[in-house]
């Protein structure tokens, strides 16, 4: 592979160093793939451009795994054709260098460049297809209990940013800071393993802290070294507002890494304002005033995770 096929500089208008899976390829066959960021090396457990490359044997619909590549294909290039040189959510299965089996979600848009011509410039965002049902294996629930802090102070719990993309310009316009969790005895814990656990036990308010601290983390570091910022959506359970200040925490944890307010959003479900708006405790108004008086901005969400 030639060096410049690495860099962004053939390709402007695309910010580098997104906090998210993103690649460049080819439109006309053989659909090459032309560039990959770090995040999509870390997905797909490579160490190097190159790798990936071979991975893939070039070609860009290879990401895919072949069970699934037909259909994703037929699903991109119809909605591109339909909807403006643009596409969202073909969903297939993903295979990595060593074997692992990721389930994502593909979406993109065609840009025009000077170097190589028309280009479609990829999102892709590992997902999590929870099965209804399922309940969590016991011996799972009794380690992610005994494990919580141990994760935490570890690092096994890892924040992936899901990019938000406004619907009018394909224009990224946000992110939004997903857990997931990584760990070394057991491996890859989906948020439907842990998430239902810690609020059964009321300790989902630990996680949401540690998301919040992981998200002004990585924008501080991006401030100070001049890299542009979008705003990040986090998301709190309806048992923060029971065990902690969530408006305190907030703000505190935004002040200690000097974030403006409007980089952050808050999202919480609809049912939990719909379980707590009653008028004795005044959560409903209280959101609203504190809000207000944070400049952060809350929304209601119809999932969490």
């Amino acid at each position: 592979m030639k060096q410049k096929m690495k860099d962004l500089g053939d390709f402007p208008g695309i910010a580098e160093n997104l906090p998210c899976c993103f690649y460049i390829t080819q439109t006309k066959e053989p659909f090459g793939l032309l560039y990959a960021n770090e995040e999509m090396l870390r997905l797909f457990d490579c160490r190097d451009f190159d790798e990936l490359y071979r991975h893939v044997d070039g070609d860009a619909f290879h990401v895919i795994a072949m069970d699934d590549r037909a259909r994703v294909k037929q699903e991109i290039v119809h909605e591109l054709a339909e909807r403006n040189d643009r596409f969202d959510h073909a969903r297939g299965h993903l295979f990595t260098r060593t074997s692992r089996i990721r389930y994502a979600d593909v979406s993109g848009r065609i840009v025009e460049t000077q170097a190589h011509g028309k280009v479609c410039y990829c999102t892709l965002q590992e997902i999590d297809i929870p099965l209804p049902g399922v309940t969590v294996d016991r011996d799972i629930r009794d380690y992610v209990i005994s494990h919580l802090d141990e994760a935490i102070e570890n690092h096994w719990i890892q924040v992936y940013y899901q990019p938000i993309i406004r619907t009018l310009t394909g224009e990224l316009c946000g992110m939004e800071a997903l857990a997931r969790w990584v760990d070394p005895q057991i491996g890859f814990l989906a948020p439907a393993s842990f998430i239902p656990v810690l609020e059964q036990v009321r300790l989902i308010h630990q996680l949401d802290a540690y998301v919040l601290e992981e998200v002004c983390h990585m924008l501080h570091q991006r401030l100070n070294h001049d890299l542009p910022i979008t705003p990040i959506s986090f998301n709190l359970s309806r048992y923060d507002f029971d065990m902690v200040d969530v408006f305190h925490l907030v703000e505190k944890t935004r002040a200690a890494y000097q974030i403006p307010r409007d980089a952050l959003h808050v999202e919480i479900t609809e049912s939990a304002l719909a379980e707590n708006d009653d008028p004795s405790t005044g959560l409903s108004t209280a959101c609203g005033t504190r809000a207000m008086r944070s400049g952060s901005t809350i929304s209601a969400a119809a999932t969490l995770r």
